[in-house]
């Protein structure tokens, strides 16, 4: 078993799945270390902001209109709207 908790990417055998269905899809290799599951598009947004932000001169490129939690992490963490 995986013990009370599973990876920290998610399960392997889901991101297996997610991978090959990536490659099928675009024809294009997909490593499933280099998937990472989340609970949702904003969580992810959030775990990836919070480790590009480091202080008030990063700054990041958002498209217009913008979903709006790009510029509120940005705001809560202390950096730039580009």
């Amino acid at each position: 078993g995986t013990g009370a908790y599973s990876h920290s990417q998610g399960v392997l055998a889901i991101r297996k799945t997610v991978s090959r269905f990536i490659e099928q899809r675009d024809s294009y290799y997909c490593d499933p270390n280099n998937i990472f599951l989340t609970n949702g598009a904003s969580t992810a947004i959030q775990m990836v902001l919070t480790a590009l932000i480091d202080s008030p001169r990063d700054a990041v490129l958002v498209p217009m209109p913008q979903y709006p939690i790009y510029s509120a992490l940005l705001s809560l963490l202390n950096g730039k709207m580009l």
